[in-house]
């Protein structure tokens, strides 16, 4: 996490910009209203950007900027004040500092200079489609921005915990543009860390934007739609289901499992005679939230004792579920917790 100080006497400005920071997971963000108390913070914390008014009372901005140049290189740093003269411009570049907004400062703007300053890691996506790799930063719930190239068409997709929460090209925002660019061909994916845009564009479930996303492909490409859905269907259920199956397999109290779809068909290969027993949990999901719909809610789990004290396991995780026998003496809380 990068620790970003602002710095200037302007209570108003310096809220202003907190309120707005502190939206995005990737930052920790301190304030200080004068350049001798920013200057404190150095001496007992690594600070990562230092965003700072350069009209400060006492001891100016300029002062504060040559400080943390000398005694933290390492710092990145962005000014702000109301006007840049080319003298003023000389001078920050004469310490070290060229990066600056005028005020009042645009949001917009500031992130995209503090995202240029860290230089955040970053790579190319080849080998797997745009579907497909969504898809799997749904399931490992990642934080990140893609920007994506196909022929001159450039645009954006922002994940925020594995949901997709935005999308932009040059002309479209949200929906529309992440259908836009669903259409284009092979495009470039290239993956940064830090999910640039915290307003929420697109409210929807990943798979529902996918699929909805192939039925705007015009008509003249439309004839395989269906088995387009069935394969992305596919692909998201093998997703689960490994990350499932490795988490069960590793859960010491489980002896053995199975896994179905919400077909009822099992998943994992198991012999007839380790089978847990013959009810699918997709009945006992059934029957419990016929029950719970009685009282409000649904059904996340259940437990079973059979005479003999053997102990079962009924889940449900994304669209699969699974029941496991338990090994004597393990509680519940060692499965979920």
């Amino acid at each position: 996490m990068k620790k970003i100080l602002i710095v200037d006497d302007n209570a108003e400005t310096r809220n202003s910009l907190l309120a707005e920071l502190r939206a995005y997971n990737e930052f920790r963000v301190l304030s200080a209203d004068s350049a001798k108390i920013a200057a404190t913070f150095f001496k007992t914390q690594r600070i990562d950007l230092l965003i700072t008014e350069l009209n400060l009372p006492e001891i100016n901005g300029f002062k504060l900027l040559s400080y943390i140049k000398k005694y933290s290189p390492d710092t990145r740093a962005i000014a702000i004040t109301r006007v840049f003269s080319s003298q003023i411009i000389e001078k920050l570049k004469s310490i070290g500092v060229f990066s600056y907004l005028t005020k009042p400062v645009k949001i917009d703007s500031l992130i995209d200079l503090m995202f240029e300053q860290f230089d955040n890691p970053s790579g190319s996506i080849h080998g797997i489609t745009l579907a497909s790799f969504l898809q799997l930063m749904h399931i490992e719930q990642k934080t990140c921005t893609l920007t994506l190239s196909s022929n001159k068409n450039i645009g954006a997709i922002y994940c925020l915990n594995g949901e997709t929460i935005g999308a932009q090209t040059d002309e479209l925002i949200g929906k529309a543009a992440f259908y836009k660019i669903m259409e284009w061909d092979n495009p470039s994916i290239k993956i940064k860390e830090g999910c640039k845009n915290t307003q929420r564009q697109i409210d929807v479930p990943l798979m529902h934007l996918l699929m909805e996303s192939h039925q705007a492909i015009d008509e003249s490409g439309s004839d395989d739609l269906e088995s387009i859905g069935n394969k992305m269907s596919d692909d998201l259920e093998d997703l689960n289901y490994k990350k499932l199956e490795s988490r069960l397999a590793e859960t010491p109290g489980i002896s053995n499992y199975e896994i179905f779809n919400g077909n009822n068909r099992i998943l994992n290969e198991i012999s007839p005679s380790n089978s847990v027993f013959k009810m699918s949990p997709l009945e006992y999901f059934s029957m419990g939230n016929a029950i719970n719909s009685l009282v409000g809610g649904s059904l996340k789990y259940t437990t079973i004792i059979q005479s003999n004290r053997s102990s079962y396991f009924i889940g449900k995780s994304n669209n699969l579920f699974f029941r496991a026998k338990l090994k004597p003496g393990t509680k519940v809380g060692d499965i979920i917790g």
